[in-house]
């Protein structure tokens, strides 16, 4: 009874973890294309707009059961989400496996540190995209000064 248990908790933290990061992605992306995260009412598929269904949503198994492609427009679907889904969900999974079975942590207090350490992650995640947002315009700008040549 115990290891089902166990093998339902580790796959509960694992789409927790794979969720973060979507949102972390998400974020991302609206960085990005310069939209606000807040204005967004709706998931949409970033090639044609078309709003997503909530079965269109889950993290990691909507990749699986829509072939990698957009059911509306069938475009491909970024993997980049995909690869954060995945990361995010690994991280979880292996956090709460060192804390919980190795470390012989209570329950709730895993939960807890598992979900603030991939908070953290998520965070750091979106910080660097941001950050290399930052780099590539200024690159951008610098590239529309004229150049002043030294003789």
């Amino acid at each position: 009874m115990y290891i089902f248990l166990n093998i339902i908790s580790i796959i509960i933290v694992f789409f927790i973890g794979a969720d973060i990061f979507s949102l972390a992605d998400e974020i991302a992306y609206c960085k990005e294309s310069k939209t606000s995260l807040l204005k967004r009412k709706y998931s949409t598929c970033r090639a044609c707009g078309h709003r997503l269904r909530i079965k269109d949503t889950f993290p990691v198994v909507s990749r699986f059961v829509n072939k990698g492609i957009c059911r509306f427009c069938d475009a491909e679907l970024p993997k980049r989400g995909f690869t954060a889904e995945l990361c995010g969900g690994m991280l979880a999974v292996i956090v709460y496996t060192i804390l919980y079975f190795v470390l012989k942590m209570n329950v709730l207090l895993t939960i807890v540190f598992m979900v603030l350490a991939v908070v953290i992650c998520m965070i750091a995640v979106v910080w660097y995209f941001i950050r290399e947002d930052k780099m590539n315009n200024k690159d951008e700008k610098n590239d529309d000064l004229p150049k002043i040549k030294v003789e």
